[in-house]
Formats: structure tokens, sequence, C-alpha cells
């Protein structure tokens, strides 16, 4: 990873975690952290299906930070998160002008077949930022004209944000963790 790509990163950390919404996510995410290093939540059914594991072990603790991060991400906190994004039109901003990452999207009219473009995406262009930051995450595709939101869970812009605050929160709750 290039050191601008690591400050982009570190840059999209600051941004969502100065958010009101995920500064509760991170209340419940530290309570829950803490159940699963306590052992209250050995042999909970959810975290053994997703993680395989009867009980928690430093040493597949990564297992389970990402259950947890994805117990949340999609819904209900990565909903919330998205709802404020859109609005938020100065956060919006600094996130769609990180240089090195967030900035491909791709149709969502693909999931029908109507765009020839196919899953392959495009890069955000100035005029599609402006767009997107005016329009709350909505944008013009460039192959069909058909409307597309850079928010929608099938695209481009969308998993990378997502992906990106998964590492990100694994992180930060091995930092968590270190400290209990």
């Amino acid at each position: 990873m290039s050191e601008k790509t690591a400050k982009d990163i570190k840059g999209l950390e600051k941004i969502i975690r100065s958010m009101a919404v995920v500064k509760h996510l991170e209340i419940y995410f530290k309570k829950t952290l803490q159940d699963i290093i306590n052992g209250k939540l050995d042999g909970d059914d959810y975290y053994l299906e997703f993680t395989g594991e009867k009980k928690f072990t430093w040493e597949k603790r990564d297992r389970f930070w990402n259950v947890l991060w994805d117990s949340q991400s999609d819904y209900p906190y990565g909903q919330y998160l998205i709802d404020e994004l859109e609005k938020d039109k100065i956060r919006l901003t600094e996130i769609l002008y990180l240089e090195t990452i967030l900035n491909e999207a791709n149709c969502s009219d693909l999931q029908v077949g109507g765009c020839e473009q196919g899953g392959d995406g495009w890069v955000l262009n100035e005029s599609m930022k402006k767009q997107a930051i005016e329009k709350e995450g909505w944008i013009d595709c460039p192959a069909c004209g058909d409307i597309t939101n850079i928010f929608d869970l099938y695209n481009n812009f969308y998993n990378e944000l997502f992906g990106h605050l998964n590492d990100i929160y694994v992180q930060v709750f091995d930092k968590w963790a270190k400290k209990q």
C-alpha cells in the first residue's frame, strides 16, 4: 500500500469515526467486544455459525472482529451511516475527494441487464462527484444514462467503502481488546 493510500484510509477513518451515528455504533461494538473477550458469548449461535469457534481465543480474534463488524455493517448501522452520509455534504465531499480510494462506481442497472457497462466500473469524474454530493449519492451512468446510486449495495463505491471500514474496524477492535 502506498503512503498516500495509507493517508487516505486514515482520513476516511477520521471522517467516519467523527459521525454521530458511528459514535453510537462504537458504544455497541465496545460492549459486544467486551462480552466476546469475557466469554459471555461463548457458544452463541451467531458467533459459532460465522466464526466456526465455540469460544473466543486471542489467536482467532480476527475471525471474531470480522464477524462483529459484519453483524452491523449492512443493517442497521450500515444503513444509518449511508443515510447520514447522503445528507452530510461536507463529509461526503471529503470522502469523494480522497485521492487514491473510493473513486470508482458502476451502474446499478446492470442488475436487470439494461446497461452495456455490465459489471465494469468507471472512475468518478469531477461532474459525477458534484452530482453525487448534490443529489445524495445519485449520479447518471455515463454508459446508459440511467440514474444510479453510489451507495447501492452492489455498487463498487459502496463495496470499497465498506471493505475499507471492515479493515479499519478490525484494527480498532484489536486496539480496544489489547486495552482490556
